[in-house]
């Protein structure tokens, strides 16, 4: 299971992980943004989220085991976007082999998110702080305007984060304090951070 403050790079991580260890992944939040409508699921879901709600932890739960269900997670898998506070263990136990902690500092995180910038033609992303523009105001591909979405104003990545460290960080303790947590820093590139996470499986492996 993979843990990390906003902007970490979890998923982007998460993925060369999934291709080097040849184990499925999957993240709670595009789960839940892609349930189908014939699903039990679907409108207690929107229901909650129509409201401007976060979905509830036992509906979060019940779409996580319909997941699991499949075949594919036999052998094993990477879980993203679960126990992002200490209750939803309530709701589902992932029981993981190893929980990762990918540790960026809050200026990083913050850099970050407030440098995102999205092209309002192709949705093409890029960073005006870690994967500048040519033009800052507009999108390399195809010269349509760069915005900065509402969620990634800095005063919004401020409170995310002080989310993260108030509800987060105990689950990172509970799992250091089960002996399966492995903490790596994440102020490199994606590939950079991937092998220092599969470098410290292979030392946790072979011990």
């Amino acid at each position: 299971m993979l843990i990390g403050p906003p902007a970490s790079g979890k998923g982007t991580v998460g993925a060369l992980l999934s291709e080097k260890l040849h184990l499925p992944i999957f993240s709670v939040g595009e789960l839940l943004r892609d349930i189908p409508e014939n699903s039990i699921f679907y409108k207690p879901l929107h229901d909650s989220m129509d409201k401007g709600e976060l979905a509830p932890d036992s509906i979060a739960a019940g779409v996580i085991r319909d997941e699991l269900k499949s075949d594919k997670y036999q052998n094993g898998y990477i879980l993203d976007g679960w126990m992002r506070d200490i209750t939803q263990k309530d709701s589902f136990d992932p029981n993981v082999d190893y929980a990762v902690f990918i540790k960026v500092s809050p200026e990083t995180s913050i850099k970050r998110i407030s440098g995102r910038r999205f092209c309002l033609k192709d949705d093409f992303s890029c960073n005006i702080y870690t994967l500048p523009p040519q033009d800052p105001n507009h999108c390399d591909k195809c010269g349509g305007e760069l915005v900065q979405r509402d969620d990634d104003r800095e005063d919004v990545a401020k409170k995310r984060l002080d989310l993260f460290e108030k509800e987060t960080l105990p689950v990172v303790e509970y799992y250091k304090n089960q002996g399966n947590l492995i903490e790596v820093g994440g102020e490199g590139t994606p590939g950079e951070v991937s092998n220092l996470i599969l470098t410290a499986l292979n030392n946790r492996d072979s011990n």
